[in-house]
């Protein structure tokens, strides 16, 4: 089985820490990268694709760490990074075809399955400046399978598209994780709610939290508050507190919250989702200092 292993990984960038002291173990299925913009995700995703070496640490595949042979993990690796570049002149199936040769791969057989998978065959002989964000999302998750990789790495993947796309796109990246890593890096609780069987969740360049989805929510269990308040009561409330949502209502702002108590007279305790274990850990990692885990 493939293991991926990262050990006390740092990168720094000058004076900057993109990342301080990292460390994961995965072996198989789809684990969800979170964090805000800036949290050092796509640093580590770099790193982990062999475009970057961390300024320390290390990251070992199947036992054997990348900086000893890198080759390695690149015969049996798939990335779709937050830029793709297409060759809008070309159609799919000639892009596919072209990278596939890049590669060194006979992929003409191989090809054809991808098309059906990301459901592309009926628009596999369109130019690729005709497609949508979606399609394209798709064509970049058909080269990344191109070589049949057991870790595929995909970086902000559903940024710009559509609920539908974005739906369609979760579910296919849930079936890939079947049999292989999977690892999606977003910022979109989202994304990682409807695909990832572990989480794992970065902000300031540490690690604040490491496991399924059914650990963060444990975190913030009887923490989460909904209420009806004044409209003028809420900029105090988001001072205070992580506020998940704020609608407003005929009778008042309705709000829902992340606080050890009751914000409010009125406020009652709902059961947590997972955007409001996300945003807990975020406030209790920053109250804490910004220390990692």
């Amino acid at each position: 089985m493939s293991r991926l292993e990262i050990e006390s990984v740092s990168k720094r960038y000058g004076d900057l820490w993109a990342l301080r002291d990292v460390s994961l173990e995965i072996d198989r299925g789809v684990v969800g990268l979170l964090g805000p913009n800036g949290a050092g995700k796509s640093t580590l995703m770099r790193i982990l694709a062999t475009i970057s070496r961390p300024t320390e640490g290390r990251v070992l595949w199947e036992g054997r760490p990348l900086t000893d042979d890198p080759d390695r993990l690149r015969r049996t690796l798939g990335y779709l990074p937050q830029e793709f570049g297409l060759y809008p002149r070309l159609t799919a199936r000639e892009f596919l075809r072209y990278l596939a040769s890049a590669k060194g791969l006979d992929a003409d057989e191989r090809l054809e399955q991808l098309l059906s998978v990301v459901n592309l065959r009926e628009a596999a002989d369109r130019k690729l400046e005709t497609y949508s964000g979606g399609m394209r999302q798709r064509v970049g998750i058909a080269q990344a399978l191109l070589n049949d990789p057991d870790l595929l790495i995909v970086d902000e993947p559903t940024v710009g598209l559509d609920p539908e796309e974005r739906a369609r796109f979760r579910s296919l990246l849930s079936e890939l994780g079947g049999d292989r890593i999977v690892l999606l890096s977003t910022h979109i609780v989202s994304d990682v709610e409807a695909t990832a069987q572990r989480i794992a969740v970065l902000d300031d360049g540490h690690l604040r939290a490491d496991g399924p989805p059914e650990e963060l929510l444990a975190a913030v269990e009887g923490r989460v508050w909904e209420a009806v308040v004044a409209a003028d009561r809420l900029p105090d409330l988001r001072s205070r507190y992580p506020v998940a949502s704020a609608a407003h209502r005929a009778d008042g702002a309705h709000v829902r919250l992340v606080a050890d108590g009751p914000p409010t007279e009125n406020a009652r305790q709902v059961d947590p989702s997972l955007e409001d274990a996300y945003l807990g850990l975020m406030q209790d990692g920053r109250e804490d200092g910004g220390e990692g885990r």
